[in-house]
C-alpha cells in the first residue's frame, strides 16, 4: 500500500531471485554498529533501511557499503524532505550518483480498486469507492482510513460534498479511534494533547522529563501525567521505537496532528505552537524547528521560499549568544527541514 509495503515485496522478490545474497533490514529499534556489520560475514549482501529519514547511523552504513571488500549494497527508503541530507552523507564517501527510484502516485483506477477492497474488508458498500478515492487523493493510507470511517461512522451529506473537509474529518476520527481504544474514557483528552505535543517534539525519548514539564506548561495537565500517557501510547502501538527514540505511527498521524494544532485558519502559527517554542529548552527546540520546517515544506509543495509561517518562531533567536548558545543549531535545523 505504502512505500514500506512496496519495499518489503520488492526485497522478497529480490531475495528469491538471488538466494546466495544475504538480505538484512535494519532493526527499527536499534542503530547499526561496527560489531553487527562485521558479523554479516564476507558473502554478497543487501542491507535495507526503511524510513531512512528518521534514522541515525546512516554514515556508518554508507562507509561499510562503500568498501568493495564488504560486497554490500544499500537500499534506502526515505521521504523527499531528507533527500538532500542523505545525498550529503553519500557524498562524504564519494558516492555522487546513487540509483534513485521515485515513487509516483497511484493511478486513479488503482486507487479506486484499493478503496473498493478496503470498503469490502470493513463490511462497507463498494458504492462508496468513488467518495473514498476523492477523499484520499493520492494517499493510499487515507483511502483505508476513509473506508473504515464511512463504513463504521455516520457521515453527513455536507462533508461528503467537500473532500478536503472530509479528509480532515477522516484523520481526526482515526485519531479518536486510536485514543479511544487506549486507556480509559477519561484519558482521551490527555492522550490527544500528548499526541499533539509529541508531533512537535518527535523523535523523543520517553524518559525525558522535559516532556512532562512541557505538558504542564502548555496544557491543563500535570507533569506527572506524562509518564502514564507515554506508556499508554507505546503499549497501544501509536508511539513506535526507531533506534534510540520514539515516533508516532503511522507517519501520516504526525503530519496531521502538527498541521491541525500548529496552524491557524489565517496560516499563522497557533498559540499552542508559540507556547511550545517559547517554553522548550534549546535541545528540544532543534526538533521543534525541524518538524515545523517540514510542515512548511509540505504545505508549500517543497518550495517554502515565500512562506511567513515561521516568522513567530524566529523571534526565539533574536538574542542569540553565538558562544555556547545552542539555538543557532536549532535555526539551521529548521532551515534544513524546509529543504
Amino acid at each position: 500500500m505504502g512505500k514500506s509495503r512496496l519495499i518489503k515485496t520488492g526485497v522478497e522478490r529480490y531475495a528469491a531471485a538471488h538466494p546466495a545474497t544475504l538480505v538484512r533490514f535494519l532493526s527499527p529499534v536499534s542503530d547499526p554498529d561496527h560489531e553487527g556489520l562485521e558479523a554479516l560475514g564476507t558473502c554478497e549482501k543487501l542491507l535495507v533501511v526503511d524510513d531512512a529519514h528518521d534514522r541515525d547511523g546512516l554514515p556508518l552504513l554508507i562507509d561499510y557499503v562503500a568498501d568493495p571488500r564488504n560486497k554490500a549494497r544499500l537500499l534506502l527508503a526515505t521521504r523527499p524532505y531528507a533527500e538532500q541530507r542523505i545525498r550529503n552523507d553519500l557524498a562524504r564517501f564519494a558516492i555522487f550518483k546513487p540509483v534513485e527510484i521515485a515513487l509516483g502516485v497511484l493511478p486513479k483506477a488503482a486507487m479506486r480498486d484499493l478503496a473498493a477492497h478496503a470498503l469490502t474488508k470493513f463490511g462497507g458498500d463498494e458504492g462508496w469507492a468513488d467518495l473514498v478515492q476523492r477523499i484520499a487523493a493520492d494517499n493510499p493510507l487515507v483511502a483505508v482510513m476513509a473506508a473504515r470511517v464511512v463504513t463504521e461512522q455516520e457521515v453527513s451529506a455536507e462533508m461528503v460534498r467537500n473532500a478536503d473537509d472530509m479528509r480532515a474529518v477522516v484523520i481526526e476520527r482515526f485519531t479518536q479511534v486510536l485514543t479511544g481504544r487506549i486507556g480509559l474514557p477519561e484519558d482521551t483528552r490527555l492522550l490527544r494533547d500528548m499526541l499533539g505535543l509529541i508531533a512537535l517534539l518527535q523523535p523523543v525519548r520517553i524518559d525525558d522529563r522535559e516532556i512532562g514539564q512541557l505538558l504542564e506548561t502548555v496544557t491543563a495537565h500535570a507533569a506527572d501525567d506524562a509518564t502514564r500517557a507515554l506508556k499508554m501510547l507505546v503499549d497501544g502501538g501509536v508511539l513506535y521505537k526507531r533506534g534510540r527514540f520514539y515516533r508516532l505511527m503511522p507517519d501520516l498521524l504526525g503530519d496531521y496532528l502538527i498541521d491541525d494544532i500548529c496552524i491557524q485558519h489565517d496560516g499563522r502559527l497557533s498559540l499552542f505552537a508559540e507556547r511550545v517554542i517559547n517554553a522548550v529548552d534549546d535541545r528540544l527546540l532543534t526538533q521543534v524547528m525541524v518538524n515545523l520546517g517540514r510542515l512548511d515544506w509540505r504545505r508549500h509543495g517543497g518550495d517554502p521560499t515565500d512562506s511567513n509561517l515561521l516568522n513567530a518562531a524566529w523571534a526565539r533567536f533574536r538574542d542569540i549568544d553565538y558562544g555556547r548558545d545552542r539555538r543557532p543549531q536549532a535555526a539551521r535545523a529548521g532551515a534544513r527541514g524546509r529543504r
